[in-house]
């Protein structure tokens, strides 16, 4: 499949590879040169003073490709389409805002600054961006499948939605959390007025946890990047269907598939560096700005689910409106998004949570995540990543699976159900690896403590600890 004819998603990752391999090789020079290495200490997975402004490599190549499709639209797809506008918008505040958050961690990883610096910068970023964004108007034509008189039928509904952010919130739209927060904003009369919308609280809450989970994971040498292999490919994975119904991608599907192919590609290119042993590391600058990147382009994707009007530009010059409607789509809504990035998501939210009911402050630094446990039971940083990389795949796959299952008629799959019972069987599902993964840690973990009797018996002196213990009495006695 060709991206303009001239622009293969293949060579999008060669040369985001080769781009971010280069850039990377950039960083590991200029960290060394003004000594910005990570200094290993209690916490610390590595042994050795290691360049720590590895988000350079990350940076540079898609600061370079935003501002390439901003400026040369025609870099993407064929015919000459002008950029729509909300994603042209779009794309320029996530530069704008991306930079600030690499901005932030850069100053964090040269001056070690407080944490609560970090998070003031986190704050700024997500509101910053929500603020400008809110003048991002879509035409959405969303399809879902409704209940009537007993029968699941689609229901289609065209909606001009403002801003970026996720339309819905709940797991099943309207019941849960949509449905008790306007009933609690009802209940507080002229208050409420002052109150963001549950999407918008959702999706500030939502970049912060994004741009705070990534830092927290990138622990591991390699880890982080596999990771973001895993989301790639998901993301790719999802739009490959829906790309191949029509003759010329629209413009959002398009930085869609660019964006997934990028994040293939710069992240093979920075394993070249990052790989076990690692060379460097992202950084905060690199966890911070690859975290507000990613939760920004997810909440747009979950945005933008109609056939928007499109220009379309004649061999004579004219403009014509051509609105490309699609047989089926897939349905990608926040749900889908939690479960692409939930192995993330559900280590810091397990470690945190374990640490609370242990009665220890989960706002201290600490070397509990599943992956630190499995490097303390003596597992190689290579062995944790080939560990944890099908479990990363695998919901990558159930997201995909998510997203296209949700445009079959559920009655076909699952009789007298409804599309409420479809979202929790996939929710369930989306489990089921990350609790294996701990399941596994928690094994090694018994296999790897001393038994009772090794603990309590006396270390068995060696003949070097005893002679240096006779050296010491003798300075003692002289």
């Amino acid at each position: 499949m060709g991206i303009a004819d001239s622009i293969s998603l293949t060579l999008v990752v060669l040369l985001s590879m080769a781009a971010a391999a280069m850039a990377t090789a950039f960083s590991i020079r200029l960290a060394q040169k003004l000594n910005v290495l990570a200094i290993p200490d209690a916490r610390s997975s590595h042994q050795v003073p290691t360049p720590r402004i590895g988000g350079l490599g990350y940076f540079i190549p898609l600061t370079f490709v935003l501002v390439a499709i901003l400026v040369e639209p025609d870099f993407l797809y064929i015919p000459a389409w002008g950029l729509e506008p909300s994603l042209q918008t779009f794309l320029r505040f996530a530069l704008i805002c991306g930079s600030l958050a690499f901005l932030v961690g850069l100053l964090d990883d040269f001056f070690h600054l407080p944490p609560w610096f970090k998070l003031l910068g986190q704050i700024v970023c997500a509101a910053l961006f929500l603020y400008l964004a809110s003048q991002i108007q879509y035409t959405v034509r969303e399809t879902d499948i409704v209940e009537i008189r007993g029968r699941p039928i689609p229901s289609v509904r065209v909606e001009t939605l403002k801003g970026v952010g996720f339309q819905h919130v709940a797991l099943t739209q309207g019941l849960v959390l949509d449905g008790y927060w306007a009933n609690l904003v009802g209940k507080m009369g002229g208050f409420a007025a002052r109150l963001p919308s549950l999407p918008i609280l959702v999706t500030f809450l939502w970049i912060l946890i994004l741009m705070n989970a990534y830092n927290f994971m990138d622990g591991v040498d390699g880890l982080a990047a596999v990771f973001l292999v895993a989301v790639g490919l998901g993301l790719f994975a999802v739009y490959v269907p829906e790309a191949r119904q029509i003759m010329a991608l629209r413009a959002h599907v398009c930085v869609i598939m660019v964006f997934a192919a990028l994040l293939v590609g710069i992240s093979l290119g920075f394993l070249f560096y990052n790989r076990p042993p690692a060379s460097t590391f992202l950084g905060d600058c690199g966890s911070q700005y690859v975290g507000f990147i990613l939760a920004v382009f997810l909440a747009q994707i979950t945005r933008v689910a109609g056939e928007p009007a499109v220009s379309q530009r004649t061999p004579e010059g004219i403009y014509s409106e051509l609105n490309l409607t699609l047989p089926i789509r897939a349905y990608v809504d926040f749900l889908a998004v939690v479960i692409l990035v939930f192995p993330f998501l559900y280590d810091v939210t397990y470690t945190l949570l374990r640490r609370l009911v242990r009665g220890k402050a989960i706002w201290r630094a600490h070397h509990e995540h599943l992956y630190q446990r499995l490097i303390d039971c003596g597992w190689s940083h290579l062995g944790v990543v080939l560990f944890s990389l099908p479990f990363y795949l695998a919901n990558a796959a159930i997201f995909v699976a998510y997203c296209w299952a949700g445009r079959i008629p559920i009655e076909r799959l699952w009789p007298g159900a409804t599309f409420a019972h479809h979202r929790w069987f996939w929710t369930a599902l989306a489990l089921v690896p990350m609790i294996l993964y701990t399941l596994i840690v928690i094994g090694v973990e018994m296999r790897h403590r001393p038994a009772p009797e090794a603990v309590a018996a006396p270390a068995e002196e060696t003949p070097a600890a005893a002679a240096e213990s006779d050296e010491k009495k003798e300075q003692l006695a002289g």
